[in-house]
């Protein structure tokens, strides 16, 4: 056997089963013929690799006469493995906030309920998240609408998107009540490094003479206290650590929330495109209801973040 055939036994049953999640249950499975043709491998190969899956539980198959083979079971979780050969990984923000916490316990929770082996990974930026993505470091990658709506090239895919508040609660203005003396530009901090809230600082101050202070999200508390700036762009979800003796908040300015107010709440998952087998299991897996459920039983206090 050359080593390309001899491979290409060998990968044989991830291929089917990488096929396989594409069906659901109660679907025609092809034929093991029309599997052989696609998979260029022998009758017999094929037969023995769909028999390899039923007997590790990754499917369940039934004999219909006329109508052939029907998928009647499967396990999500089996057929990943066999796919991929190791766990999903999902990167997301890092879980800074409760609501981010109750996403990610929202994932795991819905993720093990079809034993799929996954696990998440924090990094800062879309920017970065997408990098992993095209690294292969993860499989999906979550963001907020308005990041991948500007960030997403033909090389990834949304598959899936929860609505506003399930990102952040919303963004609002924190700024010292101290007014800058006049003729001086109000000092605003920006992260450069998060593409939502470069986005939101130019947006909410457009056309205003102002001056960016760049620096790290991690030390906007302090860099407003001091007085260093005078204002910020930041989530509502933080009000504790933001608001204080000196400090108020105000909603984002009608022009800004209306043009990407709910784009930048809301969540967006991205794969890379044409991955047909990673689309199906997280369809299948992820109901945007019962992720939004727990969500908000972890923000409620109901229930302990658990990722």
């Amino acid at each position: 056997m050359h080593d390309n055939a001899r491979a290409n036994g060998q990968d044989l049953p991830a291929r089917l089963a990488r096929s396989l999640l594409t069906i659901g249950e109660g679907e025609r499975v092809p034929s093991i013929r029309r599997l052989a043709a696609a998979t260029h491998m022998s009758v017999g190969a094929v037969s023995q690799a769909l028999r390899q899956l039923q007997e590790g539980g990754a499917i369940e198959v039934q004999k219909r006469g006329r109508l052939g083979t029907v998928l009647t079971g499967r396990s999500l979780g089996a057929l990943w493995a066999a796919a991929e050969g190791g766990p999903l990984v999902y990167a997301m923000s890092l879980p800074m906030h409760r609501r981010f916490e109750g996403l990610a316990t929202g994932l795991k929770t819905a993720f093990s309920r079809h034993d799929i082996e996954a696990y998440p990974i924090f990094v800062r930026d879309s920017r970065t998240r997408l990098e992993a993505l095209e690294g292969h470091r993860c499989d999906v990658v979550l963001m907020s609408v308005l990041a991948a709506e500007a960030l997403c090239g033909p090389a990834q895919e949304v598959v899936l998107t929860l609505p506003a508040g399930s990102w952040v609660l919303s963004y609002a203005v924190y700024y010292r009540d101290d007014a800058p003396e006049a003729g001086r530009p109000w000092r605003v901090a920006v992260d450069p490094d998060s593409f939502d809230h470069t986005r939101l600082v130019e947006l909410e101050f457009a056309g205003q003479p102002i001056t960016l202070v760049q620096a790290s999200y991690m030390r906007f508390p302090q860099l407003l206290r001091s007085g260093a700036v005078d204002a910020i762009v930041w989530t509502a979800d933080q009000d504790e650590i933001y608001l204080g003796p000196g400090i108020r908040r105000r909603h984002l300015s009608e022009a800004a929330d209306a043009l990407v107010g709910a784009q930048a709440a809301s969540t967006a998952f991205v794969i890379r495109a044409g991955h047909d087998a990673l689309r199906a299991v997280l369809r299948a897996a992820l109901d945007p209801d019962a992720l939004i459920a727990v969500q908000r039983r972890v923000l409620a206090g109901d229930m302990l973040p658990n990722y």
